[in-house]
């Protein structure tokens, strides 16, 4: 009875990859539709610009700089739910081909992925903020976070790496 229950737990553990996999599809469709926000976005940018300037009136630059940081920032995290996506799947279904640069292979790495991708965010967001220029005392605090959470998710990818290039888990291993 014993080894019954355990055969059984094995298969259920075995199967429930299948559980990932509805978390991937879910991101993935996350990533899809955060496209299709930003090329909306895009049109009404335009449209906006088009109707300022049939009625003759000046187009904002620092409005409109800011609406293509937004656009920026909606891209980066269309970019940041696929590299999950694709991470989850790798680790959890089964191995895929991925680009070079998207070398996964615990999640220690995959969190590295997604903490590069939070700085590129949180940049990105910043230059948005001094773009807009709107209230300085905030911008101070903005700036601050940003710098701060920028600096604990660097320090985080440089223990991971362990300085010299390997993974944390490499040392488990061997």
């Amino acid at each position: 009875m014993n080894l019954e229950r355990k055969v059984l737990f094995r298969k259920l553990l075995g199967n429930s990859k299948w559980i990932a996999l509805l978390g991937v599809i879910v991101l993935y469709i996350s990533s899809a539709l955060l496209i299709l926000i930003g090329i909306a976005k895009l049109y009404w940018i335009v449209m906006r610009i088009i109707d300022e300037v049939q009625e003759g009136g000046a187009v904002d630059t620092i409005l409109l700089s800011a609406n293509f940081f937004v656009i920026i920032e909606i891209y980066l995290l269309s970019i940041v739910f696929y590299i999950f996506a694709v991470g989850i799947y790798k680790l959890f279904v089964e191995e895929v081909a991925l680009l070079k640069w998207l070398k996964m292979d615990s999640i220690d790495d995959l969190k590295s992925h997604i903490a590069k991708s939070v700085v590129l965010f949180l940049s990105v967001f910043m230059v948005q903020k001094i773009t807009e220029w709107e209230e300085p005392e905030k911008l101070f605090y903005y700036a601050s976070t940003v710098a701060m959470t920028s600096a604990i998710l660097l320090w985080y990818i440089m223990i991971v790496k362990n300085g010299n290039g390997k993974n944390h888990n490499d040392k488990v291993r061997n």
